[in-house]
């Protein structure tokens, strides 16, 4: 995706919803791409991705998170 980065990966949807309600709550917009296999659930990501121009306030959001 041009212009946007990738700020996060896991094989978890309810991780990756929650992170990416936090970063919604921060007024950062939000791609969730769900990679799964549709057949085998176990296989596959979840990716959270944001515009560039969001990085460094996402980044300062996930150094507020691990601190707490």
């Amino acid at each position: 995706m041009k212009d946007y980065f990738k700020l996060y990966v896991c094989s978890d949807g309810v991780k990756a919803s929650l992170v990416k309600g936090i970063l919604e709550e921060h007024g950062i917009p939000v791609s969730m791409i769900n990679k799964q296999d549709s057949s085998y659930v176990f296989l596959g990501d979840y990716e959270i991705w944001i515009p560039e121009v969001f990085t460094e306030e996402a980044l300062a959001v996930f150094k507020e998170i691990a601190l707490n």
